[in-house]
């Protein structure tokens, strides 16, 4: 598949219409392949051992600048499906992969939390609306925040403090790496 860009958009197409333009443009252009097969994803996400606990703790994709970042459909359909609770699919998309990070502001809305919440149309499957540290950054697949934030450990943080960036420590040590 052959990357596109149409408008402010990224898409993939695929057939004739991809190896045309990938000709045109001497191969010099971005491409994707199709790695993760349905049934291998759908065992990650939703196999458990003997003992109830997930295999993989979390759910996620690449978030690249190309329509992958799908953890909200993909999520929400094996939910639709009945393969994950509405409940697992909140510890694996928000709970366990702040967890693993050593986030302890992230994953829920207990004291100290951050106030990051992600309005989910269940009947759509679709994000939207999304929130960070209390403000509003996105409302119907459109991105309206001003700024990110930069994560990092205690060792890059007079770096990036010196860049004048709004940044988050975490601790490793605090984390899941390297647990299990």
């Amino acid at each position: 598949m052959v990357n596109v860009e149409l408008g402010s958009e990224c898409t993939l197409i695929s057939g004739q219409k991809a190896a045309r333009l990938w000709k045109r443009a001497r191969t010099n252009v971005w491409v994707s392949f199709r790695v993760n097969v349905p049934s291998s994803t759908f065992l990650c996400a939703t196999l458990k051992d003997e003992d109830g606990k997930f295999i993989v703790d979390a759910i996620s994709t690449d978030g690249g600048s190309i329509p992958r970042n799908v953890t909200v459909e993909s999520g929400l359909s094996l939910v639709k499906y009945g393969a994950l609770t509405l409940k697992e699919f909140v510890e694996k998309t928000s709970i366990n992969p702040a967890r693993m990070f050593g986030m302890a502001s992230k994953g829920h809305l207990g004291e100290g939390a951050d106030a990051d919440m992600t309005v989910l149309d269940l009947e759509r499957g679709k994000a939207v609306m999304g929130i960070a540290k209390g403000e509003v950054i996105m409302i119907d697949g459109v991105v309206i925040g001003k700024a990110g934030t930069i994560v990092t450990t205690k060792a890059g943080e007079s770096s990036v403090e010196s860049k004048g960036l709004r940044y988050d420590v975490i601790d490793l040590e605090k984390s899941m790496f390297y647990r299990k």
